[in-house]
């Protein structure tokens, strides 16, 4: 994919964790982020989440986002997001990823990740939450942001890489590694990126995230959305819902939900991809209430520390 070249300067800078260039202003549209009456709010509300963000990860680097101009014409999703990756096969978290975990820009002159809003939509930006008519922005933001993160599938209708393949092999992303079919315990893709699934895989209903650590919060292996027919954008790379109702990386939002804070299985679920992650002794993650006794666990397991 084409990568975008920084900006002279960002327009903003969040907990030393994420730089934010807007399209919107950069090119003043005066719509979306950039509207003379709700883009200040709009900008603080992403700043909000990037800030919940910063402290539920304990990582080295600073992340550069790109916001890309504003929809408006209300008739497609109502966001999207995802990181910048390299046109190589095997697994990969993307550029967000290896800023955020090595400390080391990956690609200096180029953006990390990037953000779309549709404000064609009725949303709501206040901390209240949304009325029953209103898509509460901060919630769709945070699942978004997360997906630039590396919580991201780019696995296609036939079971191969929907971006590349050479031969055997696909370019997958960290999320896929751990991809496995529930009755078989049969891993999707093998450790170089060697495509091990179907078609019939990966629209069976029957795809589980075998993450270790997103097991011991969940109780099992969280079930991923595998639905038959396959839904470009949405399949395996979100939650199925029979993880509940409250999961960020749900594939859905409706009008009137809020769902503004990880599962306590959802954060683990970043450790698992490699993030160093805060979460709390009592189940809580860092962030919400009752949360008082939080730990940090690293990126590796074998280092959990109080």
């Amino acid at each position: 994919q084409g990568f975008a070249r920084k900006a002279v300067a960002p327009d903003d800078t969040i907990g030393g964790t994420f730089r934010v260039t807007y399209e919107d202003l950069s090119a003043a549209t005066g719509v979306g982020f950039d509207d003379p009456v709700s883009g200040a709010a709009r900008r603080e509300t992403l700043r909000a989440v990037l800030l919940y963000l910063t402290s539920v990860l304990d990582v080295p680097g600073t992340a550069d986002l790109l916001v890309r101009a504003s929809q408006t014409d209300g008739r497609g999703p109502l966001a999207a997001a995802g990181p910048y990756l390299l046109p190589i096969t095997g697994f990969q978290g993307g550029l967000v990823f290896e800023h955020l975990t090595t400390g080391v820009d990956p690609l200096p002159n180029e953006l990390d990740g990037v953000v779309t809003v549709d404000f064609g939509f009725r949303w709501n930006t206040e901390t209240s939450g949304p009325s029953p008519l209103e898509y509460d922005l901060y919630s769709v933001l945070l699942h978004e942001v997360t997906h630039a993160l590396g919580f991201v599938s780019i696995v296609g209708p036939d079971g191969a890489s929907a971006l590349g393949n050479e031969g055997e092999l696909g370019l997958f992303s960290f999320f896929d590694a751990f991809l496995v079919r529930g009755s078989t315990e049969q891993p999707l893709y093998l450790a170089g990126g060697e495509i091990n699934a179907s078609a019939e895989d990966v629209t069976s209903g029957d795809v589980l995230f075998a993450g270790l650590r997103a097991q011991a919060a969940f109780g099992s292996f969280p079930p991923v959305f595998a639905p038959d027919p396959f839904l470009e954008g949405s399949s395996i790379g979100h939650w199925s819902f029979a993880t509940g109702a409250d999961g960020v990386m749900l594939p859905a939002v409706d009008r009137g939900e809020r769902r503004r804070e990880y599962e306590a299985w959802e954060l683990q679920t970043l450790g698992d991809l490699g993030y160093g992650v805060v979460t709390c002794g009592d189940g809580f993650v860092a962030g919400a209430e009752q949360c008082d006794d939080c730990l940090l666990y690293t990126s590796d397991a074998a280092d959990d520390m109080q």
